[in-house]
Formats: structure tokens, C-alpha cells, sequence
């Protein structure tokens, strides 16, 4: 198994990057569900051959939400074990 993806960095220029990062304790996003408003966490970035495939959780439901492709510029940071 290879190792788990902590953050992905989207663009060329450091100062115009979008950033998928790793976090139970900021919300990535709020939607609404069932007619509330609820908060999706960025639960799991899985790397495949041609894509990142990216996964929220909202309280104990793991959805996947998008996959970003390869051919755009992106840096990797990994989990330290």
C-alpha cells in the first residue's frame, strides 16, 4: 500500500494555488443536506493512474465528491508515518 496523500497543491503559481488538504478540524464544505446546512470534511485523497480521486465525509457518510486529473500542475504532500 502506498502512502496516504495529506495535500494537494493545484496550479503553477504558488500565490493562485488551490489546496486540497487533510483536515478534521476545518470544515472544506458546507452544504446543504436534508434542508440543513452541514459540513463536509475532506476525508481521503486516493491516487490512480490518471487521476486524484477525492472523498468527503459528512458526520459517519464517506462520499466521493471529484477527481482532479494529472495533467494539470500539482504538488503532493504525503502523511509522515
Amino acid at each position: 500500500m502506498g502512502q496516504k496523500i495529506r495535500k494537494l497543491s493545484i496550479g503553477e503559481e504558488l500565490t493562485k494555488r488551490f489546496i486540497y488538504e487533510i483536515r478534521s478540524d476545518k470544515p472544506f464544505l458546507k452544504n446543504l443536506k436534508n434542508g440543513k446546512l452541514e459540513d463536509f470534511f475532506l476525508y481521503e485523497i486516493v491516487e490512480t493512474e490518471n487521476y486524484y480521486n477525492i472523498y468527503l465525509k459528512n458526520n459517519d457518510e464517506i462520499h466521493f465528491w471529484k477527481k482532479e486529473p494529472k495533467t494539470r500542475f500539482i504538488a503532493v504532500e504525503y502523511f509522515l508515518d
